[in-house]
């Protein structure tokens, strides 16, 4: 009934989590009739989101590692358009950076944050331990793009969007990546086809 979930790989032992970064109370309305918030604007994760992201995502088994996928990224290697709202983001920083490094994360939304999606979280990873973030891996901006950031790695994906026409008809169109994770060296190698390219990180 949500468009977030996890599925485990036991053999592997990698958690991938993917969150819904559109997640707005979209049956709210302004006086005139028009949507209050909009998908293509507003992008935040609701408090069910955060409950369930801290209480069960993120509370996985001993030498797991995880990975997070999610639409909109975090602010980080590039610039968001003036017209769109990212609320939440920081928190979900927060509860990353809390979950890999075993430790507390008590964070509310900003007073600039509408009451609508304002969210409060409390969470405890200190008796779990520590987990290792293979990162957090989204697309929407559509550039290539890594950044380290305090316990985790943020990468941006071109997601296959083409905006060149002269790119039509050839290999370019193309901007897929195909990741592979090396949990024993904790090493991810990004293979690109097409307009992507080859890339790679330590987490």
């Amino acid at each position: 009934g949500s468009l977030y979930f996890y599925k485990d790989y036991p053999d592997k032992k990698i958690r991938v989590i993917g969150l819904n970064s559109l997640d707005i109370p979209y049956t709210l309305t302004n006086s005139d009739g028009s949507s209050k918030y909009t998908r293509w604007l507003d992008y935040s994760y609701s408090q069910a989101q955060f409950d369930w992201l801290t209480n069960v995502a993120l509370v996985m088994p001993e030498g797991y590692s995880f990975v997070i996928f999610t639409h909109v990224p975090l602010i980080y290697g590039y610039t968001p358009a003036p017209t769109a709202h990212w609320y939440n983001s920081d928190i979900l920083e927060h509860v990353i950076n809390a979950a890999a490094s075993g430790t507390s994360v008590s964070a509310s939304s900003s007073a600039d944050v509408p009451s609508d999606v304002a969210v409060s979280v409390n969470a405890n990873f200190s008796s779990q331990g520590t987990r290792n973030c293979i990162g957090l891996w989204g697309g929407h901006v559509h550039i290539e793009n890594i950044t380290k950031l305090d316990h985790f790695t943020q990468v941006l994906f071109l997601a296959d969007v083409n905006a060149n026409s002269a790119n039509i008809g050839t290999t370019n169109e193309l901007g897929l990546t195909v990741a592979e994770v090396d949990t024993g060296n904790k090493s991810v190698s990004l293979k690109g086809l097409g307009r992507a390219t080859n890339r790679s990180y330590l987490y």
